[in-house]
C-alpha cells in the first residue's frame, strides 16, 4: 500500500515556487508590450498593447538578427558533424585511449568560459577575422 505524502501542500508552495521563478519573465514580456515611454508606470495586467517595440527592433537591427542566426545555426551544424561521429565512436567501439580523450573533454568544460572567449578573441584578432561572418 502507497503513502501519499505531501498532497496539496506541496503542490502550493510548488506552483508559488514556480511563480516567482516566471515572474521576471512574465514582467518583461509585460513592459515590451506596452506604449513607448510607459515603462514606470507599468500595470500589473496589461490593458493596451503596443507591438511597435518588436516592429522597431526588427526593422533597425533585423539584418543582425538574421547574421546572428545564420552563425548560431552553421556553428550547431558543424558541431553536430562533428561531435556525432565521435560520440558514436567512443560509446560503441572499444577504442585505445577514449578513457583519456573522455578526460580531456571533462577537464575542457571546466574552463571558464571567458578565459576560451579571450583566446578566440585574440586568435580572430591576429588572424583578421574579427567582425566577419567567417569569424
Amino acid at each position: 500500500m502507497k503513502t501519499r505524502t505531501g498532497g496539496w501542500g506541496h503542490t502550493t508552495i510548488g506552483v508559488l515556487i514556480l511563480a516567482v521563478m516566471l515572474f521576471p519573465l512574465y514582467w518583461m514580456l509585460n513592459v515590451s508590450l506596452q506604449p513607448a515611454g510607459s515603462a514606470v508606470g507599468t500595470p500589473w495586467i496589461p490593458l493596451d498593447l503596443s507591438f511597435d517595440g518588436y516592429a522597431t527592433a526588427l526593422r533597425e537591427q533585423g539584418r543582425n538578427l538574421v547574421t546572428s542566426l545564420v552563425v548560431a545555426l552553421g556553428s550547431v551544424v558543424f558541431s553536430l558533424l562533428v561531435a556525432t561521429p565521435a560520440a558514436y565512436a567512443l560509446a560503441q567501439f572499444r577504442v585505445r585511449g577514449a578513457g583519456v580523450v573522455l578526460f580531456g573533454i571533462l577537464i575542457s568544460q571546466m574552463i571558464p568560459g571567458i578565459v576560451v572567449a579571450n583566446a578566440l578573441y585574440r586568435a580572430y584578432s591576429d588572424l583578421g577575422l574579427l567582425n566577419s561572418i567567417p569569424g
